[in-house]
């Protein structure tokens, strides 16, 4: 992101710097070679302006991917935090998310990993990705699995 923003300003300097050269020189030089010189400061100066201010727009729009794995990230720390229990609350303050989305989010994933519905402490509804049995809590199998899978290193798997 950084990188993007850094290259657009440069490149909207240069262009610019170029733009504003060649309409120097279309002002002070000779008028016989003046168009010439005109379009010599489009070619050169309008496509690193147009390539800079498409970097700085592109740089300015949220990458998806990102934040998908961002919420997958806070989605698997909450539930190793809360022993496999999520309310729509504690998901939508982790991840900064408005309820409804984080209601549509936790939904999703509990199609997905088939979770079980608990009521919480306050009267809630609470999502619950682990299994309670005779031995103690262990993951859903499907999230067992998918947990396995994934890339975070740092979840222990029961």
């Amino acid at each position: 992101m950084r990188t993007k923003k850094l290259l657009a300003g440069l490149f909207l300097a240069a262009g610019s710097a170029i733009v504003i050269a060649f309409a120097h020189s279309v002002i002070t030089g000779d008028t016989g070679t003046r168009s010439s010189r005109l379009v010599g400061g489009l070619l050169f100066g309008a496509p690193p302006i147009a390539l800079g201010g498409w970097l700085l727009v592109s740089a300015s729009r949220p990458n998806p991917r990102h934040d998908h794995i961002n919420l997958r990230s806070i989605f698997y720390r909450l539930l190793k935090q809360n022993s496999g229990y999520l309310t729509v609350t504690q998901f939508a303050a982790a991840a900064n998310l408005p309820r409804m989305t984080a209601q549509s989010y936790l939904d999703e994933r509990a199609k997905e990993f088939d979770a079980k519905f608990a009521v919480s402490k306050d009267g809630s509804l609470a999502y619950q990705f682990y299994v309670q049995d005779q031995k103690g809590a262990h993951l859903t199998e499907t999230l067992r699995e998918r947990l396995a899978n994934s890339d975070f290193n740092d979840i222990t798997i029961m």
